[in-house]
């Protein structure tokens, strides 16, 4: 499966202002967050992605591996659904 970019491409630079707040520099327009936390997940949305995709195109390329054990194959399918629904929440779509 290969995703278009509809964002704003990464890296989005993070840093702390005023008030304690954490702002992430997605374009022009910062983005503020009250936990650092929060604000690290956001900015790391870009390389997430990239990951996600990644990962789903190497699950994809394992279970054509025919000598699975069946507790692998339990596990290749949890994880190739679970990035399944991560990639369609990033497209806005429903998997």
């Amino acid at each position: 499966m290969t995703m278009k970019a509809r964002h704003t491409p990464g890296p989005w630079p993070i840093r702390q202002v005023a008030g304690g707040c954490w702002n992430v520099e997605i374009g022009e327009q910062p983005i503020s967050f009250r936990r650092e936390a929060d604000a690290r997940l956001i900015a790391a949305a870009p390389d997430l992605l990239k990951a996600c995709l990644l990962a789903q195109k190497v699950i994809d390329h394992a279970q054509t591996i025919s000598d699975w054990q069946p507790w692998v194959e339990r596990e290749i399918v949890e994880a190739k659904n679970c990035l399944a629904e991560a990639l369609a929440s990033v497209e806005g779509r429903t998997p």
